[in-house]
């Protein structure tokens, strides 16, 4: 299989810029072959990492984000067309509408283009991710898929409380992903101790990543970050 010829757009190939751009290009097309788009900034900053072209520590002195060059560098190829635009998901930003139909009859045949019969019997399992950009990356394949999913970004309380819980019944199947690392690990069992003491004992808990069959399989041991951040509780 030869690579794609380059395309025209991007900055000399002898440039920091051009040469990022040419890496992150790179990646991207292996995310459209292997049928992983649409994807996010900060899951190309990793993969960045993981490669050891860019730095997870702060840049010192010089006013910008540790991951700037790496946006710079991905704004360019959407801007030139290169990549498109819907290739690139922002899970923190959203358009909500509360206007309404034009008419009684334009709501009523909009309701039933949209609606659906639940698949699962009303026992739809809830993907619960750690990280808020990969419920991001994941919000189509669960609509493909008549599922539920939700975000606790970390460590958190208020979500669980208002949002999730009252979602979840007694033998409600719960897919949870999150870092495989300490506080990966102590933010897992804080949120399934507070979810089984609000619905109750009974849910179907699974975790399905990262697995430590799954590091081990795909050798991940090296790219983890195992160092405790403020998060992390010793006790």
């Amino acid at each position: 299989m030869t690579d794609a010829p380059e395309p025209a757009g991007l900055s000399r190939p002898d440039s920091a810029a051009g040469k990022l751009q040419r890496i992150l290009l790179r990646l991207l097309r292996e995310h459209e072959r292997d049928g992983a788009l649409p994807t996010n900034g900060r899951f190309l900053f990793y993969e960045l990492v993981g490669l050891k072209v860019v730095s997870k520590e702060k840049k010192q002195g010089r006013g910008r984000r540790n991951d700037q060059d790496m946006h710079d560098a991905l704004t360019h190829l959407r801007d030139k067309g290169i990549v498109p635009w819907d290739w690139i998901v922002d899970e923190t930003r959203s358009l909500d509408d509360y206007t309404g139909s034009s008419s009684i009859r334009d709501g009523a045949v909009a309701m039933v283009r949209d609606m659906r019969l639940c698949p699962w019997r009303g026992r739809a399992p809830l993907i619960l991710t750690e990280s808020r950009s990969l419920s991001g990356v994941l919000r189509d394949l669960a609509d493909e898929y008549a599922v539920r999913i939700s975000a606790t970004n970390g460590q958190t309380a208020g979500h669980l409380h208002t949002v999730v819980a009252p979602a979840l019944e007694r033998g409600d199947r719960v897919l949870y992903i999150g870092d495989f690392d300490w506080c990966g690990g102590q933010i897992e069992s804080n949120t399934r101790n507070v979810l089984e003491r609000l619905v109750g004992d009974g849910l179907e808990w699974t975790r399905i990543a990262l697995t430590e069959e799954q590091v081990e399989g795909y050798r991940l041991e090296d790219k983890q970050i195992m160092k405790p951040d403020h998060r992390y509780s010793r006790t």
